[in-house]
């Protein structure tokens, strides 16, 4: 996955889930297969956050063994595993701690 703008995106300009258009300066979401049998797709911000969310959901309810088999995947070196685990550990924390404190203000300020 990668952040839009992408100067050299493979597909229509439109959201994948909602077909809202993305131009130039749109920020949403990019996900290339590893198999080419599909298209890319593309989410505008509203949609990837839901799906995001959605998938963190369901992840968080899954085998550890299937949720993390995913990783031995990556082979670029023999660190690798770990240093993308670690990654995603660290960008799960941060999504963890702002979601801490929007709720916080939730509860102190309401919606």
């Amino acid at each position: 996955m990668s952040l839009t703008p992408d100067r050299f995106f493979n597909g229509e300009n439109t959201c994948s889930c909602c077909n809202k258009p993305m131009y130039v300066n749109d920020v949403g979401i990019v996900f290339r297969p590893s198999y080419k049998i599909i298209d890319d797709f593309l989410f505008c911000v509203e949609c990837a956050t839901q799906m995001t969310m959605a998938i963190l959901q369901d992840l968080s309810r899954l085998n550890p063994d299937i949720a993390f088999a995913y990783y031995d995947r990556f082979t670029g070196s023999k660190d690798a595993t770990s240093l993308n685990l670690r990654r995603h550990a660290e960008a799960l924390k941060a999504l963890a701690e702002r979601m801490e404190g929007h709720a916080e203000m939730v509860d102190q300020f309401g919606r």
